[in-house]
């Protein structure tokens, strides 16, 4: 349990009215979608502050609201209400949610990469799901606002599946340091923000920050394929290293698939087994996403039969190479992400 008091007394926090014994849980930051009993967070963006809509919010049902400008607060009117004023939200929120994590004992498994991260995502909580409660990651709320928000709607789940974004670097590494992952998935190293980044070294460099608290607890799996990852392993990192693709030299490989009109069979070398797997996608870069998801899987002791459930029925992010079927038409949906590796592949799926 989070309480306003642990605002006040570890990170700064003011009470300006109201309880400090209340819980603190349901956090929003949206007056549009905020929900009886949520604890609203006025966070500045670039076109607003959302300070201002404080009054919105216990309107709408808030039964608190934590806030970093109380110029225009009203404290006679909203008195019966409970306000914390800190120094910035945003980074209120962040330290909140590291707080947060830091009181569980569960396996966290934090996803990223140029392109794929969230398609993984979906799969890994697919597996995960099987066997497990999961938390995982909504939409893109993978940023340094949406990932505080994501641990914070914590409540009683077994496993948590966190994807995680960037454009520059030390964005993965703050955003590591709140979620403190057990495990880790890099999908690939693209070009997507290279213009920020200047190669694509850096872009290795800056998606390994996933890593900077890693030691032999800890796991990484990585795409075996792709030229920048596959030299992890030779590294010798003090943290156990798996790789997968279509290279017999990886820890997973497949040997073959066939696509279909609205699926992939396909078969993999695992431990020296061949394991046959379906998944509802006819994206041939897919099958590098479900043989991480494989591998996750086993790491929290999926058999493989619920893993081959999970996958065959893991249902894909809209906007992500997802496939419109009408009288007439068929629509290739892509419309998420722009960036040249995705565009690439959108063509090659035409």
């Amino acid at each position: 349990m989070l309480y306003v008091s642990d605002i006040i007394s570890r990170f700064n926090g003011k009470l300006l009215c109201g309880d400090e014994n209340m819980i603190l849980d349901n956090f929003c930051k949206d007056t549009r979608i905020i929900k009886n009993g949520d604890i609203y967070v006025g966070i500045k963006g670039e076109s607003f502050d959302g300070n201002n809509f404080y009054a919105d919010a216990f309107d709408k049902g808030a039964k608190a609201c934590i806030l970093d400008n109380t110029t225009l607060v009203d404290t006679d009117r909203y008195g019966d209400k409970t306000i914390i004023l800190v120094d910035n939200t945003l980074e209120c929120i962040g330290k909140l949610a590291k707080y947060k994590r830091s009181l569980l004992n569960i396996p966290v498994v934090a996803i990223t990469g140029s392109v794929g991260k969230t398609s993984t995502k979906d799969m890994v909580a697919s597996v995960l799901s099987t066997k497990y409660k999961v938390l995982k990651t909504e939409g893109n709320n993978n940023n340094n606002i949406g990932l505080p928000f994501t641990i914070l709607r914590y409540k009683d789940e077994d496993v948590m599946v966190i994807e995680m974004g960037m454009n520059h670097f030390g964005e993965i590494s703050y955003l590591t340091d709140i979620v403190n992952p057990n495990m880790a998935v890099i999908s690939n190293i693209g070009m997507s923000h290279i213009e920020n980044l200047g190669s694509m070294e850096n872009i290795f460099n800056a998606k390994m920050e996933i890593t900077k608290n890693f030691n032999l607890n800890n796991v990484l799996f990585v795409n075996g394929d792709d030229p920048y990852l596959k030299r992890v392993k030779d590294r010798h990192p003090l943290y156990r290293v798996y790789t997968y693709g279509f290279n017999k030299g990886n820890d997973i490989y497949c040997t073959n698939y066939v696509i279909e009109k609205d699926h992939i069979d396909f078969t993999v070398v695992f431990n020296y087994t061949e394991e046959y797997f379906t998944i509802p996608s006819i994206a041939k870069h897919n099958i590098y996403n479900a043989m991480a998801a494989i591998l996750v899987g086993r790491m929290l002791d999926i058999p493989m039969p619920k893993i081959k459930e999970g996958l065959k029925n893991f249902t894909i992010t809209k906007g992500r190479l997802t496939i419109i079927n009408k009288k007439y038409l068929t629509i290739i949906d892509d419309t998420y992400n722009a960036s040249l590796d995705s565009v690439k592949n959108s063509l090659s799926l035409l």
